[in-house]
């Protein structure tokens, strides 16, 4: 193996390290990631689209920018 070989791969090394040394050290398996992240994103979508429909009403007058007296 060269020199310049050896270097490369060290540096693949050193590239997969991060990734190697989180699995290793984490306790949840890819499933587990996978149903976390899905939950994580459906939660945003939810925010954002009852942010959206919020900010609709209060523009448009709905229900929520209707006064009392009308």
């Amino acid at each position: 193996m060269s020199n310049e070989s050896k270097v490369q791969a060290l540096i693949e090394t050193a590239k997969a390290a991060p990734a190697v040394a989180g699995a290793a050290a984490s306790t949840l398996t890819l499933n587990e990631w996978v149903a976390i992240a899905t939950g994580v994103y459906i939660a945003i979508q939810a925010a954002y689209l009852l942010r959206k429909w919020w900010r609709e009403e209060r523009g448009q007058g709905g229900w929520l920018g209707e006064e009392e007296g009308t």
